[in-house]
């Protein structure tokens, strides 16, 4: 039997786990590079990584509920050749610790600088000490649901934020359709060959999968809740999407064309 809209949207939760876990530092500078070097040119990267990502995440959260176990799991139990297990292991271990380091020091250099742009004069080694420790007491909770629901509220909360800095900025809207449904690479090729990959690259996160595997196992225990698993995937990572082309549109509303330069977010 399906859920009605109201169960649906009580049962979105890991689908805002991947938004939150792509809409970081690496993220926000890069669209905040690519809005002021090229204007609104390259939206419909973003626009065909969030479409990938949806079709990515929904096949992982599929796997997840069928099976009841994550990706990982999946992996270990479904190679017989216990070499090939042992290495497959392996390569998901390091690719999932090295993709994790860096994504959270890019989160706390991130937090780091948010910080200081309201308190200019804080030191970073308590931030620092500070950021470490709350994630610490998260994690010692051990409770998804809290984790799953402060990822939640986080990304509801910027997508607000950039949606109304996006609208406020009176962007041009003609070619904001331009460049999201037609494609097309500024005049410096290179670059924009490397923008486009930036941009797909910081959205379709490879180690997503796995946790949206895990996070669907957790919340959907009967197959017959894939629909609700799809309408999470689909809404949540929507939006994380829409949020990345609000950065870039207000970068490209605000920056480009004035002479200034982004190096970084």
């Amino acid at each position: 039997m399906s859920s009605t809209i109201v169960q649906k949207f009580k049962n979105i939760g890991p689908g805002a786990l991947v938004a939150a876990g792509f809409i970081g530092p690496g993220t926000v500078t890069t669209c905040t590079v690519s809005g002021a070097s090229y204007g609104y040119t390259m939206l419909w990267a973003l626009l065909f990584a969030t479409v990938a990502t949806i079709i990515f995440q929904e096949m992982a959260a599929r796997v997840g509920i069928v099976s009841g176990k994550g990706l990982g799991e999946n992996i270990r139990d479904r190679i017989p050749n216990k070499t090939l297990k042992w290495i497959a292991i392996v390569i998901v271990i390091i690719a999932i610790f090295v993709g994790n380091v860096a994504y959270e020091t890019g989160n706390i250099t991130g937090g780091i600088l948010g910080i200081q742009a309201f308190f200019p004069d804080a030191s970073m080694i308590p931030i620092v000490v500070v950021l470490g420790l709350l994630a610490f007491a998260a994690l010692w909770i051990g409770s998804y649901k809290v984790v799953e629901i402060v990822l939640t509220g986080i990304v509801v909360f910027m997508g607000v934020v950039f949606l109304v800095t996006a609208l406020a900025s009176s962007p041009d809207w003609g070619a904001v359709a331009a460049g999201l449904f037609v494609p097309s690479l500024p005049e410096e090729g290179s670059k924009g060959i490397l923008t486009a990959v930036g941009l797909i690259g910081t959205t379709i996160v490879p180690y997503n999968l796995f946790l949206h595997a895990s996070g669907a196992s957790e919340r959907f225990k009967d197959p017959a809740q894939v629909s609700d698993a799809r309408f999470d995937t689909v809404l949540s990572i929507g939006l994380g999407g829409i949020i990345s082309m609000a950065i870039l549109v207000c970068a490209a509303a605000n920056i480009f064309g004035t002479g200034a330069a982004v190096t970084n977010g």
